[in-house]
């Protein structure tokens, strides 16, 4: 029997741009979207088909043609380049009213704490252009000692940073800096990464196999895992969307405990679920 920890299936800003991607196919010819929608490639192929989209490439024709921005923002410049088709923005709530948050705080420094490269970063980065960049992957400490920061200050987390690395900025800019606000990582992820250590409480973290529903491109499936096996020395665990993708000899006798990415949808957890306890059933 596979145990599922927490709350599964997409949050709340993936099933807000799915709703716009099925609007906008219902209302076109043609679709495109300029990045994946989600980091989950097998739940963005099966949504680009049931939408009849496809990614934008250089010389798609844009007559009759609508442009779907992702769920994890854009540059605004990006909008200019689509004169000819329909735009449509399916930027995660959540990033929106961060957006607006922010806009009333440009007296501050802000610290921007994110994955470089993440799409969510760039967009931010490019519509705060002063902002200064801290990568999470990266010694945070090292890197905003290096910024000379002084006065009043803001910390921006990407939405999908880990709680470790959100935790070190924020303790650092309030040893070192009149820290003045500090917006949260995502609601919904943090939920779940709560559920796992409620889970794993009093347990032995050695005795399970962690498996994190998800794409492995996902930032917040890596994050849940990361986290996860940071958290409790000896859990052993891997991102997966197929019980296919897990072997017998790394799971060995440890029993296997389920959660999900908020870009997986309830149906494929379920399946994985259903192909977990068929590949591992005594």
């Amino acid at each position: 029997m596979i145990t599922i920890i927490g709350e599964i299936g997409f949050c709340f800003g993936v099933n807000h741009a799915i709703d716009v991607l099925r609007k906008a196919a219902a209302e076109n010819r043609r679709v495109y979207l300029t990045h994946p929608l989600l980091h989950n490639k097998a739940e963005n192929d099966r949504l680009l088909m049931e939408n009849h989209a496809a990614l934008f490439h250089a010389g798609s024709p844009l007559s009759d043609s609508a442009i779907v921005f992702s769920a994890h923002g854009h540059a605004m410049k990006e909008e200019s380049l689509y004169p000819t088709a329909r735009l449509y923005d399916a930027t995660c709530p959540l990033i929106q009213k961060r957006y607006e948050r922010i806009e009333a705080e440009r007296d501050l420094t802000i610290v921007f704490l994110g994955k470089n490269g993440h799409q969510e970063t760039e967009a931010f980065l490019a519509r705060f252009p002063d902002f200064l960049f801290v990568d999470s992957r990266m010694d945070i400490e090292d890197q905003l000692a290096g910024l000379s920061l002084i006065g009043r200050t803001g910390l921006v987390p990407q939405t999908t940073v880990s709680q470790s690395a959100y935790r070190v900025a924020e303790a650092w800019l309030r040893k070192n800096t009149d820290l003045q606000f500090v917006l949260p990582i995502c609601p919904m992820y943090e939920r779940r990464f709560l559920a796992i250590e409620d889970f794993f409480a009093g347990k032995d973290p050695q005795s399970f196999f962690l498996v994190v529903c998800g794409d492995t491109l996902s930032s917040n499936a890596n994050e849940l895992l990361q986290a996860s096996l940071l958290r409790f020395r000896g859990l052993k665990g891997r991102i997966a969307m197929s019980a296919e993708e897990i072997s017998t000899e790394e799971v060995g006798k440890r029993q296997i405990v389920l959660c999900s990415s908020t870009s997986a949808s309830r149906e494929k957890v379920l399946q994985l679920k259903e192909g977990l306890e068929r590949r591992f059933s005594d």
